[in-house]
This record gives structure tokens, C-alpha cells and sequence, in this order.
């Protein structure tokens, strides 16, 4: 049986529309020391990317006790694939792989308050808010990857949420946004 990590018409330009993409996020974490989170992991972005860029000292946040990168994955085979690749590209021992569902409300306990919540290609804005809350901490910051319609999500979101938000254009897809989300609480 075979597992999809990315959608096979993006296979040809890999480089920009996966890694590329999943690094841009990395400086909109103002450097937050401490856990960053990521939710839907599925084949690693941009989790993996982090880990990565993070290991890096010109990239790292200062050093914090735990400073890991969490990937939240449902999916078993992903889970055993992202273990792989984190061990091959030498992240492993900064990286958690928790092979559960963020709803539930087991994984919610289990995971500390992080510093910083990510999330691409897995859900609307409104739902992603609902799986971070109860993460959710005073200084914890949502980086979720968007398209074109992430004006609408906001407003969407906003229905059943309160939060700050800042649009961040991306630079690796015109129509791409990033939404950052702070000081969320349910409305």
C-alpha cells in the first residue's frame, strides 16, 4: 500500500512548493525558545524543515529546556517514515513523534503549552484554532500556511474565536498567505 506524503503534481518542483515553503516560517517564530509544535505532520513540513533550520545555530532560538520539535501524526506509516527521515538527517534526537489525533483529548494532556503551533494543508483556519486552544498558551504563537482564501478564513474563525492576527505574504506562492495567530481564546 502506498502512502502519499505530497500531492504527486507537486513532485517536480519539491524544493520550492515543500521545503522552501515549510522553511519561510521558521523567522516568524521571533526565535521562540521552547517547544514548537506541529500538527498533521503528514510527510514533515514543515516540521521536519524546522527541526532541521533549528539544529542550525544561525537559526536555533537560545537554548531553553525542552527546545523539541512535537510532529502530530494519525497516520502509523507517516509516523514510521518521519522517524526515518529524522534519524537520516540527524534531527532525531530533537524530535517527538507522536503517532495520535491533536482532538483527543489524551494527546492534548500529554503535550506541554508550546511556544509555537504549526499546521499545513490540514485543516480551515476555524478548526485548526479549535485543535490548538487548549495548547494554547499567553505567548504561544499559530503559524498556519494558507492560500487565497485566507482572508476568509479569518473571518470565518473569528465566529467562534477571539485572537490577534497578522497576513504574512509567502514567498514561495503568490496566492500563499501565512496566518499568525497570538492571544487566542474561544469567544
Amino acid at each position: 500500500m502506498a502512502v502519499n506524503l505530497v500531492a504527486p503534481s507537486t513532485l517536480d518542483d519539491i524544493w520550492h512548493r515543500h521545503f522552501a515553503d515549510s522553511a519561510q516560517i521558521v523567522p516568524l517564530a521571533d526565535r521562540a525558545a521552547g517547544t514548537w509544535l506541529d500538527i498533521g505532520s503528514g510527510g514533515g513540513f514543515p516540521a521536519l524543515v524546522v527541526a532541521i533550520l533549528r539544529a542550525d545555530p544561525r537559526f536555533a532560538p537560545p537554548p531553553s529546556d525542552p527546545n523539541r520539535v512535537v510532529l502530530v501524526e494519525s497516520h502509523a506509516r507517516k509516523c514510521a517514515f518521519l522517524r526515518e527521515v529524522a534519524r537520516h538527517v540527524g534531527v532525531a534526537h530533537t524530535v517527538d513523534i507522536l503517532p495520535v489525533r491533536i482532538e483527543r483529548l489524551p494527546t492534548q494532556d500529554t503535550v506541554a503549552a508550546p511556544a509555537v503551533i504549526s499546521a499545513r494543508a490540514l485543516a480551515a483556519l476555524e478548526r485548526l484554532l479549535a485543535y490548538s486552544a487548549p495548547l494554547f498558551a499567553e505567548n504561544t504563537v499559530g503559524l498556519f500556511l494558507k492560500g487565497q482564501g485566507a482572508d476568509a478564513e479569518i473571518a470565518e474563525a473569528r465566529k467562534a474565536w477571539s485572537f490577534e492576527a497578522r497576513l504574512v505574504q509567502s514567498l514561495t506562492e503568490p496566492q500563499g498567505r501565512i496566518v499568525v495567530i497570538r492571544k487566542l481564546a474561544a469567544s
